[in-house]
């Protein structure tokens, strides 16, 4: 697939099985205080279940998910 496809004002990442590589970087989008912090507190959230699950595959049985 080429590149030109892509946008300009996009990063691009290549990657295959072995490697990657960045032909592109992203334009910094800088976030506020609050909406950093809720980012960040929702990919732990995320992680946190993801390893649960894991360790514990029936932990969430009968519970609904947000």
């Amino acid at each position: 697939m080429p590149a030109e496809i892509f946008p300009e004002d996009a990063g691009l990442l290549i990657a295959d099985g072995f490697g990657a590589a960045i032909l592109r970087e992203a334009p910094d989008h800088r976030l506020g205080a609050a909406a950093r912090k809720a980012v960040t507190l929702r990919f732990a959230h995320a992680a946190a279940r993801r390893f649960h699950g894991l360790v514990d595959p029936n932990a969430g049985d009968g519970l609904q998910a947000f």
